[in-house]
């Protein structure tokens, strides 16, 4: 019983979702990018959303169901 309850806390304390999951202006990081480059979306519109890059804050569209890890800051 311990043991589930513990993958169970595991298991929710991970950050991965898609796009579409996340709040307006979340910090996120895409799946598999080893740079780990930190994105701030803005609003999905559609299929696609409203990203910029933290660090030059240049505009990117992801697609909505982009796989992410959300940052807490």
């Amino acid at each position: 019983c311990f043991l589930v309850h513990l993958f169970i806390l595991y298991f929710l304390r991970t950050n991965n979702m898609k796009l579409y999951e996340l709040d307006r202006f979340t910090y996120f990081t895409i799946n598999g990018d080893e740079e780990k480059v930190i994105y701030k979306l803005h609003h999905i519109d559609g299929m696609y959303s409203y990203c910029t890059r933290e660090s030059d804050k240049k505009v990117i569209h992801f697609a909505a169901w982009t796989e992410v890890e959300k940052i807490y800051v």
